[in-house]
């Protein structure tokens, strides 16, 4: 299981850049609209978020593609 963008409601994909806030919820850089009032912790795909945070790792499975 995968999560999905906040925004869109679809599944990120490995490829897909995604924006991290402080909270670390992650969002599609193509849906993410800058407020002001959330600061953003990291950005890359979605592969490399999950690579470099543990707490993403056990969520979906790459291995399927």
């Amino acid at each position: 299981m995968e999560i999905h963008c906040g925004n869109c409601h679809k599944e990120y994909e490995k490829s897909e850049y995604v924006v991290m806030d402080e909270f670390h919820s992650l969002i599609h850089l193509k849906c993410f609209k800058p407020t002001g009032f959330i600061k953003i912790k990291d950005h890359g795909t979605y592969g490399m978020m999950k690579e470099k945070y543990s707490f993403y790792r056990n969520l979906g499975n790459f291995d399927e593609e």
